[in-house]
């Protein structure tokens, strides 16, 4: 599940899973947020694509059934729209 204190780190790292990989010792919690980092990089490209128009209705409901499944809430939503749309 992607939450909020993820997404600000994947904000503070400006995505760059290398630096992700050097500031977390454990392998067990860097395997976890490694699945989380791949599911936001996945969701940063769908939003760039959505925000440019670029996807049809299906596509958006799709990205939109993903998020509510595997963002926590509705505030760590907004934050990575925020996100994607401040660095499109």
């Amino acid at each position: 599940m992607i939450t909020k204190d993820i997404v600000n780190i994947y904000i503070k790292l400006q995505g760059n899973d290398d630096a992700l990989a050097l500031l977390i010792p454990s392998s067990l919690e860097k395997e976890k947020l490694l699945k989380n980092w791949k599911l936001i990089d996945d969701f940063v490209f769908d939003l760039n694509l959505l925000n440019k128009g670029l996807v049809s209705q299906n596509m958006e409901d799709e990205i939109r059934q993903r998020m509510k499944k595997e963002i926590d809430s509705e505030d760590t939503v907004e934050l990575l729209l925020s996100f994607v749309k401040n660095n499109s």
